[in-house]
């Protein structure tokens, strides 16, 4: 018996129309390069897990906190 392939979801929104949808990883990553002026206004919601950016994509959240300590 083989295990289904997993796939990551993630909830992307449209504020202006109070839509919201979940699409695959590599789905949500496409249309947020596309930017908000060609993929029909759709961004990750306030409370999402994952963080975006240009150069990196999609990526989850770290909850560690800094370790790091200044001086």
């Amino acid at each position: 018996m083989s295990r289904p392939k997993r796939t990551h979801k993630v909830k992307l929104v449209v504020p202006k129309y109070n839509k919201e949808q979940e699409f695959d990883l590599k789905h949500a990553e496409r249309l947020l390069d596309m930017g908000t002026q060609l993929n029909g206004g759709w961004v990750l919601p306030e409370n999402s897990n994952y963080t975006y950016d240009k150069y990196d994509g999609l990526r989850i959240k770290s909850d560690k906190a800094n370790s790091a300590k200044a001086d």
